[in-house]
């Protein structure tokens, strides 16, 4: 860790937590998945790590992101992606999907019950990006793409439980969410805080 004066002991915390992550042997899912959840702990660049999402995990950058989730790895042939992101991090996520051999169809939108206050916008909304490889068919042909919903209670940065349900209508099983902080029967959950072993 550099020798930053500036930083707080939040900071420092999130830096020590993110390194633990870094040195952490990468997982190893059992095969492939034909559908990808993926929810990164977005490292914003402007962000105090002891506000907001830097309190409650690590963040990390998309270089970190893309490392630890080996999605082109852990995809089958054809592979559905749903990955969430913000407005801020969009080119990040256009940057994933070329890195993991994606390609981007559409963007989901999830209206939240509170906005969070900005220096511009203030925000109301999050966004999941659908990406495929290869050519995965999906279940249903009338699924919208807005959505409305709660956090998970007590989970902080949470995505609801609404996405899950769309994923499931929508999209070819063998389920595989990566930094999600839920859990939910029949999927394999992976990364910090994931507490769902394959069913």
């Amino acid at each position: 860790m550099r020798d930053d004066p500036d930083l707080s002991i939040g900071g420092a915390l999130d830096l020590v937590e993110r390194r633990k992550l870094q040195m952490e042997d990468p997982p190893t899912p059992d095969g492939t998945y034909g559908t990808i959840v993926l929810d990164p702990p977005w490292l914003y660049e402007s962000s105090d790590p002891e506000s907001d999402a830097g309190r409650h995990y690590p963040c990390m950058t998309v270089e970190e992101i893309a490392a630890y989730a080996k999605v082109r790895e852990w995809a089958a042939p054809n592979c559905m992606l749903f990955m969430s992101t913000t407005a801020t991090m969009l080119p990040e996520s256009f940057g994933l999907l070329d890195e993991w051999g994606f390609a981007y169809k559409s963007l989901l939108t999830w209206k939240k019950p509170r906005p969070v206050l900005s220096r511009s916008f203030n925000v109301n909304t999050e966004h999941v990006i659908f990406a495929v490889k290869g050519k995965p068919r999906p279940k249903v042909q009338d699924q919208t793409t807005f959505f409305a919903g709660k956090h998970r209670r007590g989970v902080h940065s949470s995505k609801p439980e609404e996405l899950d349900e769309i994923v499931e209508r929508f999209a070819p099983r063998r389920y595989l969410s990566i930094f999600d902080r839920g859990s939910r029967e029949g999927w394999k959950f992976i990364g910090n805080e994931a507490d769902l072993e394959p069913a």
